[in-house]
């Protein structure tokens, strides 16, 4: 099959739409669902070994706010007037995941102990921000960034099954 990557071919509309389409069915599912479970694996862990409060006691007055800022703008984006934020910690979902990153790193001694190379699994995914951040952009994945994010998908989804078969998964 030829290649969709618009930048390997004259310039035409109907290539960029087909290069977009592409990379939007095929690789913006892996990062969605990577960065996601991420968000769930988290709010779990941290749930069971903290407390289900973890996230107001645990993170930054400043991330928080950062977050319920983006959370509100982009409810005044959809709805057109300034939203009534729940309390909690679906806040989560307006972070970045270079933030996510963080927080699962600087509290690694609550993951080590559920999942196992859980601190290799952050190492990686330090390198997965990379291929998003390129996919996010619209651009054609090369063959190793495509292998490389369907790789992160493999292992997020185990360890989401791994911490299921022990704990009801807690989605924020």
């Amino acid at each position: 099959m030829a290649t969709l990557d618009y930048r390997e071919r004259p310039f035409s509309k109907t290539t960029l739409t087909r290069t977009g389409n592409h990379v939007g069915r095929n690789s913006f599912p892996r990062l969605f669902f990577v960065e996601n479970s991420l968000r769930i694996i988290i709010n779990t862990v941290l749930s069971i070994q903290i407390n289900p409060n973890w996230w107001n006691t645990l993170i930054s007055h400043g991330l928080k706010e950062k977050a319920i800022q983006e959370e509100r703008k982009h409810i005044e984006r959809i709805t057109g007037r300034t939203p009534v934020l729940r309390a909690g910690n679906r806040s989560i979902h307006f972070l970045l995941l270079s933030e996510l990153i963080n927080i699962a790193r600087q509290n690694i001694h609550k993951f080590t102990p559920v999942l196992k190379g859980f601190d290799e699994y952050l190492i990686e995914l330090d390198s997965f921000r990379g291929a998003r951040n390129y996919v996010c952009h619209m651009n054609y994945p090369f063959k190793d960034d495509r292998i490389f994010m369907e790789k992160i998908r493999l292992k997020t989804y185990n360890y989401l099954k791994y911490i299921e078969k022990k704990y009801n998964l807690i989605i924020p």
